[in-house]
């Protein structure tokens, strides 16, 4: 069921703000939100969440940068793995049911709130 332009501007203004002030992936909040709230298939709210970042983290690094917090050499040795990894994750996810996507996207939610909070 799709709500349409509020629902998505709220979603991304939620997750905005929670990705600034937490420095939180919005793929935690937005993939639920939009499975939950615009009806879109776990798939392809993966993929969409994704393609969110491309525009936030460059906002976000934009931000960060001006007040010197990145460690640009490091940044770019993470983001070789990451690329490699991502696109690796990208062709096989289409051969997951979106049943089992949804419950390993929640168990990596719970686990990392579990280890948030104890320790």
């Amino acid at each position: 069921m799709r709500k349409g332009l509020p629902t998505s501007l709220a979603i991304g203004l939620v997750t905005g703000l929670l990705s600034g002030l937490m420095g939180i992936g919005g793929g935690i909040i937005a993939v639920p939100a939009m499975v939950a709230y615009l009806g879109m298939s776990q798939h392809k709210a993966h993929g969409t969440s994704l393609a969110m970042m491309v525009l936030t983290a460059t906002a976000s690094a934009l931000a960060y940068s001006s007040r010197g917090e990145i460690d640009l050499r490091l940044a770019a040795m993470l983001a070789v793995g990451m690329v490699t990894g991502v696109y690796v994750g990208a062709r096989l996810m289409p051969r997951v049911p979106g049943r089992h996507l949804r419950r390993g996207f929640g168990l990596l939610i719970l686990g990392v709130g579990v280890r948030m909070i104890v320790g």
